[in-house]
């Protein structure tokens, strides 16, 4: 193969390696313009943000559940992104995790857990649109 033909075959990729680096959205992290508001009370727990466009964090809140199990009730939207919900129980179990996408008005339930302090987890990772859910504690 020619010097050129080389070059005639990298070109391309090379091309498409720089459009790609083009495209990619400056991160961003969570702020007042997102309109964040946590509610974060025994057997409750709610968090809600709009407007994110290309949103990284993790965020980690203790929640107190008196019951063994949450009802997770999504009304997100979110049509670009990783955005992961976890949730452990007071033995240090995960309980439920789901990816939250395109996602509205559904509702999931835990499996069953330990009653005390539960750890919420809300991951974002390129996170665009709106992020809105509630966990409700069960018995």
């Amino acid at each position: 193969m020619t010097r050129w033909n080389r070059l005639g075959v990298a070109s391309p990729l090379l091309v498409l390696a720089g459009l790609a680096l083009a495209c990619q959205d400056d991160i961003r992290v969570l702020g007042p313009e997102n309109n964040p508001v946590l509610v974060n009370k025994t057997d409750t727990l709610s968090f809600q943000a709009t407007g994110l466009d290309n949103v990284h964090g993790i965020f980690t809140w203790n929640w107190t559940n008196t019951g063994s199990t949450a009802v997770i009730d999504h009304r997100s939207l979110v049509p670009h992104g990783v955005t992961q919900l976890t949730i452990i129980d007071a033995a240090g179990d995960t309980v439920y995790t789901d990816n939250i996408q395109l996602v509205y008005q559904e509702v999931h339930h835990s499996s069953t857990g330990t009653p005390g302090t539960w750890v919420v987890e809300l991951g974002m990772y390129g996170t665009t649109g709106d992020v809105d859910f509630s966990v409700i504690g069960a018995p």
